[in-house]
């Protein structure tokens, strides 16, 4: 029987990589077919029979040719152990991501937004700060916090001009920078603005609630919110803008990010959860790293979450607003979409093989 799954695999192996448009070598195919079969030995109804061995290869097959197109250039760099490797190994990074980095540094600098005689966190701050407030002015609902009594207590170390603004937007990123939630008002009411300006399902925010009120949200959000939104729509209009001149399509585009989350409940012990599909629980906005050493870092050693993140649904990074330099951090939008389930101690090959297998089986 071991024989023939093998064999089964191996056809399974070359199948996935004609269909992608790759060359493996014996050692690569090797590695594919024994994935493969692995993940038949490991499955909970197992392949069963030969008979039902053959069925479960024949249907795989056919999902082949079920790649989504936008996911073919993608699989292509994950084909060889090098470059499975490369993808989710400790201390890498995923490439495409990555270079955005690089790239928006540089156009950024084009514009006179990014200044080298900075370190490079503090230049990408200053660069964030330039253009977020160039959006800013021009935005009603943003100026309009300093209308009202409230809003002017609360702003009282604010001056209502470019240098008052600048100094805001500083605040409310550095806010963010040392919690997206948890006992900073300021970060409690970019995540609520973040939850009406995108229309997001309210139950992300349900669990922010609470410490909302307690922080004094509340009142915050009652004299600011119309600022808050324009903080929000600001940093998506800069990310996206970025995006584009980067030469992406944003309605099309993806990224694959990381996510290090700690174990949720007695579901999360289920052996098969690893390496398999499922909804993410999200915060409105919620914070991901193309670095898996990163992620694997906040997990604590637990899970991490590989999502393929549409580009469109991205707010921001470090070089146009919210976002950590050093972490590698993207602040994610957080519509309902799925992630796979990653365990570092499992191997990164194995994990990421059933990370494709899941693509092939949804089309």
């Amino acid at each position: 029987m071991e024989t023939y799954a093998l064999g089964f695999a191996r056809e399974l192996a070359k199948a996935l990589a004609q269909r992608v448009g790759v060359s493996l070598s014996a050692e690569d195919l090797n590695m594919w077919a024994r994935l493969i079969q692995d993940q038949w030995r490991t499955s909970r109804a197992g392949p069963g029979s030969l008979p039902q061995l053959a069925k479960t290869a024949v249907a795989m097959k056919k999902g082949l040719t079920q790649i989504p197109e936008i996911a073919l250039a993608d699989l292509k760099t994950l084909f060889t152990r090098a470059q499975l490797q490369a993808a989710m190994g400790v201390g890498k990074t995923n490439a495409r991501a990555a270079s955005i980095f690089t790239k928006a540094k540089a156009d950024l600098t084009a514009s006179g937004h990014y200044t080298s005689t900075y370190s490079s966190a503090a230049a990408a701050k200053s660069a964030v700060q330039k253009r977020l407030v160039e959006i800013l002015e021009r935005d009603q609902g943003f100026r309009s916090m300093w209308d009202t009594a409230a809003g002017r207590d609360l702003l009282s170390g604010y001056s209502q001009d470019s240098a008052g603004f600048s100094k805001l937007v500083r605040d409310w990123i550095h806010d963010w920078a040392m919690t997206s939630a948890d006992a900073y008002p300021n970060s409690l009411c970019v995540q609520r603005a973040a939850m009406e300006v995108f229309g997001l399902d309210p139950a992300g925010w349900a669990r922010l609630q609470a410490s909302f009120v307690t922080e004094g949200g509340e009142a915050r959000w009652a004299a600011l919110q119309l600022g808050y939104k324009a903080f929000v729509r600001a940093q998506h209009q800069a990310t996206q803008e970025m995006l584009i001149r980067l030469g992406f399509d944003v309605d099309k585009d993806f990224l694959w990010l990381y996510r290090g989350m700690g174990r949720r409940g007695a579901q999360w012990e289920a052996p098969d959860v690893v390496g398999s599909w499922g909804p993410v629980e999200l915060q409105p906005l919620s914070s991901f790293s193309h670095s898996y050493a990163t992620a694997k870092k906040f997990s604590g050693g637990e899970m991490v979450e590989l999502a393929r993140v549409p580009m469109k649904d991205i707010l921001s990074f470090a070089l146009t607003g919210n976002g950590c330099l050093n972490e590698q951090e993207w602040v994610i939008i957080g519509r309902a979409f799925e992630t796979v389930t990653l365990r570092p101690s499992v191997s990164t090959e194995w994990m990421i093989m059933k990370y494709l297998l899941a693509i092939l089986s949804r089309g």
